[in-house]
Formats: structure tokens, sequence, C-alpha cells
């Protein structure tokens, strides 16, 4: 039933002439892009642990600098915030 919501509120926002996109995000959309996440991966991650406090820690071992390593992390970490419903802390070791 959201979906059908959702569905009728896009078409509104796309048909209308732009003033309430205009309000909500300040300036004018010239482009609407595919939504679609498609997700075809099985991360895993180096060490996932539980401290004697509860407390969840990540270890991630590096042995050089790679791009966007921080938007990988961020992808660790908010799948561990769905799996475990709590905070993780990261750690990156380069080695």
């Amino acid at each position: 039933m959201a979906q059908d919501y959702d569905v009728s509120m896009k078409l509104l926002f796309r048909r209308s002439n732009g003033v309430a996109i205009h309000r909500l995000v300040g300036e004018k959309v010239v482009e609407w892009l595919n939504v679609e996440l498609p997700k075809v991966s099985n991360p895993r991650v180096d060490m996932l642990g539980r401290t004697e406090s509860g407390a969840l820690v990540h270890l991630e071992m590096q042995s050089r600098n790679e791009d966007r390593m921080e938007v990988r992390e961020l992808d660790y970490y908010s799948g561990f915030f769905r799996l475990f419903n709590q905070h993780v802390r990261q750690v990156m070791l380069y080695i």
C-alpha cells in the first residue's frame, strides 16, 4: 500500500510545473534519474568482533590506499547497523 502512495506522489511531482520541488530543494530539477539501486554483492569484512562490553568493532586491514575507501567503510557500517541495530566502531589498519 505504501508503494501505491509513493507512485502517486512521484507522478504528481513529475507532472507539476516544478514549483513544489523548487521550494523543497531550492532550485529547479532539470532531469529525474533512475532511482533503481541494483545490488549484486556479497561483501566480506576482514574482522568483526564483539567486545566484553557488548560493543561491536570492525577491523579492516589494507596494504595500500584505495580510492573511495570511506564509501566502502560506510557501506560496511550501514550493513552492520541494519544487521545488529547498533553502532559499530571501525578501525582501518594499514599494514
